[in-house]
């Protein structure tokens, strides 16, 4: 009598798409800072690269076509070796404005302990058309928000402060909820951008999708054109973000489409009966050129779903790959049972902050629709007032304009030493 092993029946064997486990590798304390960073520099270079305009200026030292001339671990402009200061305080602020649409479906969190503040963006998203009051999306991504907010510092105590393994167990913890087998079975998926500051000033950020965290930090430098030293922003991205146009990205979707990743990721020509999502197809002008200057076609399930690889709270789109007649019908199966190349693994980050620093971060409108030059120059003018809320009327401008209708979320956080320097006397 033949003995059937577990092995054999586990259908992820030799797969892409295996379902991601935070238990699967526990990275130690010294392997998760070295992989922060390396995440760090991946998004300083990909940030770099697809700013073709070149008007904004990165706190790295990269080459201009964003190839690092460092390793992750001797870069001196971006892991400073200096050792922590005075403990940092954040002053924080938030605007929010639903735009065009009928209804607000981003969700907010700003979290308070002695040990730090944790920051969080979440860009709900669904497919829901009803009139109702609040829209699944926006149950998703406010579900998400009281979880944290009650389990944050609580996982971080238990994990003794380790920073990564929290992040990675509590969203692991959150889509297992949401999931149709964690009972709660939401029909909508969410973005979600985490940003935790230590009272020692290091900043660590995890990123599901494109809702983003960036620093902006002031440095001296000599202006050519100006012919004197001045004063300008630089712009550290601490957001690493994924979707189907990176290669191993696009490889778990192909698996699950039955298609090759070439196929995949050329995914030009709609059917008739899709509508066209490009979020990007307006003119390339001064006023508010876009950040990649080509849509993002690539897409799961083909031509009608998301063009971001790690979301949470997939479900919707389980369902929606048995209606996509653009699938091969045994990979639609398969895809449907157990391939879900939707991953919620996070990319995290680890940036190390100082006095007079700022944190800007956003919903995916916000860096859709606004190059960082403009973000440059709303700080160049700030002066008093909300900077947030600046920001916010900025986008929204842009968005009517465009004739867009989209949710706008925007946190602002400055840096100060809770006991600053006394002012140097005049000479």
């Amino acid at each position: 009598m033949s003995i059937t092993t577990n092995l054999e029946k586990d259908p992820y064997k030799d797969s892409l798409c295996k379902p991601w486990n935070p238990d699967l590798r526990r990275p130690s304390k010294e392997e998760a800072h070295d992989k922060m960073h390396k995440n760090l520099l991946k998004a300083v270079k990909e940030h770099k690269a697809a700013d073709y305009y070149g008007k904004a200026h990165y706190l790295s030292s990269t080459d201009p076509w964003g190839q690092p001339y460092y390793t992750s671990s001797t870069d001196p402009f971006l892991f400073s070796q200096e050792e922590p200061g005075d403990p940092l305080v954040l002053k924080c602020q938030v605007a929010q404005d639903k735009g065009l649409t009928s209804k607000m479906e981003d969700a907010h969190l700003v979290l308070v302990n002695e040990k730090g503040t944790l920051l969080g963006i979440f860009d709900g998203h669904s497919s829901d058309k009803s009139s109702g009051e609040q829209s699944s999306g926006a149950k998703l991504a406010n579900y998400i928000r009281e979880y944290l907010e009650l389990n944050f510092f609580l996982k971080l105590k238990e994990n003794d402060d380790n920073i990564h393994r929290t992040f990675e167990e509590l969203i692991h913890a959150i889509q297992t909820l949401v999931s149709v087998k964690g009972g709660l079975g939401f029909t909508a998926g969410s973005q979600v951008a985490l940003c935790y500051t230590t009272s020692n000033g290091k900043v660590y950020t995890a990123t599901l999708g494109d809702s983003e965290f960036f620093a902006y930090r002031q440095q001296e430098g000599f202006s050519l054109r100006q012919k004197k030293i001045i004063s300008e922003w630089k712009v550290i991205p601490l957001s690493c973000v994924r979707d189907f146009s990176n290669q191993k990205e696009a490889a778990r979707a192909a698996e699950a489409c039955g298609w090759t990743v070439d196929d995949f990721q050329h995914q030009v020509a709609e059917p008739p009966h899709c509508e066209p999502r490009y979020l990007r197809d307006f003119e390339f002008d001064d006023y508010c050129p876009p950040r990649i200057p080509k849509p993002k076609p690539n897409r799961f399930p083909p031509f009608k779903g998301v063009n971001m690889s790690r979301l949470i709270g997939d479900e919707w789109l389980n369902v929606y790959i048995k209606s996509c007649e653009d699938l091969d019908p045994v990979a639609a199966k398969k895809a449907t049972e157990h391939l879900k190349p939707l991953w919620h693994k996070p990319k995290i980050t680890e940036f190390t902050l100082k006095p007079g620093d700022l944190i800007v971060g956003g919903s995916n409108p916000v860096w859709d629709y606004m190059h960082q030059y403009t973000i440059l120059r709303i700080l160049q003018k700030h002066l008093e007032g909300s900077l947030a809320q600046k920001i916010v009327d900025e986008a929204i401008s842009v968005h009517k304009k465009k004739g867009r209708g989209h949710n706008v979320t925007v946190i602002t956080a400055e840096v100060n030493a809770v006991n600053p320097p006394p002012p140097s006397p005049r000479a």
